[in-house]
């Protein structure tokens, strides 16, 4: 049986700062994102991801873009992603698991 490496992450809250750092905050995001698309099997996302997420029946929020097309590239690579609902994560209906392929956890 082959061992499995699991990568977590919580409490990034995109869009809680300036445009600038937030920008700075989501290339790191994007690179650690590449990093794990080659050295984890599964990876947690442990809450909070955007500092707010609020999405209707059929139109999501507009930015971060690039995060969301890198979490669909892993979960698209075969990365098994979980994404566990945080307190700032106001609601979410399918959009993660239809369009990204994440396991969503309320």
């Amino acid at each position: 049986m082959a061992d499995k490496t699991y990568f977590f992450i919580s409490d990034i809250h995109l869009g809680l700062e300036s445009k600038e750092t937030e920008k700075e905050k989501e290339q790191k995001l994007i690179s650690f994102l590449h990093y794990a698309k080659n050295n984890c099997n599964e990876l947690f996302i442990v809450g909070d991801l955007f500092d707010y997420w609020f999405e209707y029946k059929r139109v999501v929020q507009k930015g971060f873009f690039k995060t969301l097309a890198a979490l669909t590239e892993l979960s698209e690579s075969g990365i098994k992603l979980h994404y566990f609902i945080g307190n700032h994560d106001f609601l979410h209906r399918d959009f993660f698991e239809k369009e990204v392929g994440a396991i969503l956890y309320h």
